[in-house]
């Protein structure tokens, strides 16, 4: 997609947004559970020791996103976000846990390198990646550019608008601490765990980049918004802290 100078000002002027604290970003639950009872051998295996590890380590995590300004802000969320992707690691990216001197932990990050060392996960990698590649095809075909497919794909699959005065509530599975159970292969990346512990805190965050976003869109995607008067939100939203409770 070819932008004529006018149409990238108009683009750069949509994006822009006014500093607001009329939206806010919540967790409803008091409080959330961890077990640190799992198997930690810094390998890409790392599992919980039991089911019943398991079980104590699972929350249903309840959130919710709340407009209360005169704007139509669209936002793009995941609820699935903190769930482990097993083709491509896990990395933290909408998750804060701090300890009782509110200094942050750190956050695992992961990646599989995928050989043939293993056929089952090669061929069922084989058939994601296949997929994809039609996908990519069919969006280049509608006249998109390939750079822009993951934030377009986004888009499309997640995206929602708050009106003023309304409210969107999320139910998320996350286990914590977040573990790569996946079974081992000939080659994989390594994860490191920060281990919580009791008297811990934690909250989500989200950051939305409206300029990158709309540079994102095609042309037809764009003019319906403004049509619509819909606005990216742009900024960063923090949730509420809530503690953490060890389940051991």
């Amino acid at each position: 997609m070819k932008l004529t100078y006018i149409s990238i000002l108009c683009v750069l002027l949509f994006s822009c947004k006014k500093e607001t604290n009329d939206v806010k970003l919540e967790i409803l639950n008091k409080e959330l559970y961890f077990n640190n009872k799992y198997v930690n051998n810094h390998s890409s295996n790392q599992s919980y020791k039991s089911n019943d590890d398991k079980e104590k380590a699972t929350n249903i995590l309840t959130w919710k996103l709340t407009n209360s300004s005169s704007e139509n802000y669209l936002f793009i969320i995941d609820e699935d976000d903190f769930f482990e992707d097993p083709f491509f690691g896990y990395d933290y990216k909408h998750i804060e846990i701090t300890d009782k001197n509110n200094k942050k932990r750190n956050g695992g990050v992961s990646y599989i390198l995928w050989s043939e060392g293993n056929s089952n996960v090669g061929s069922m990698f084989d058939c994601l990646y296949y997929n994809d590649s039609i996908r990519k095809l069919n969006y280049k075909l509608k006249g998109g550019e390939l750079k822009n497919y993951s934030i377009q794909s986004d888009y499309i699959k997640n995206s929602f608008v708050l009106h003023p005065g309304e409210s969107k509530t999320f139910k998320s599975v996350i286990r914590l601490p977040i573990l790569k159970e996946i079974e081992p292969i000939t080659a994989s990346g390594q994860i490191n765990v920060s281990s919580i512990s009791e008297g811990d805190k934690f909250n989500i965050v989200y950051k939305w980049n409206s300029i990158k976003i709309e540079k994102s869109l095609q042309d037809y995607q764009i003019e319906e918004l403004k049509k619509n008067k819909v606005i990216i939100y742009n900024g960063i939203l923090r949730s509420n802290k809530v503690k953490l409770i060890g389940r051991n």
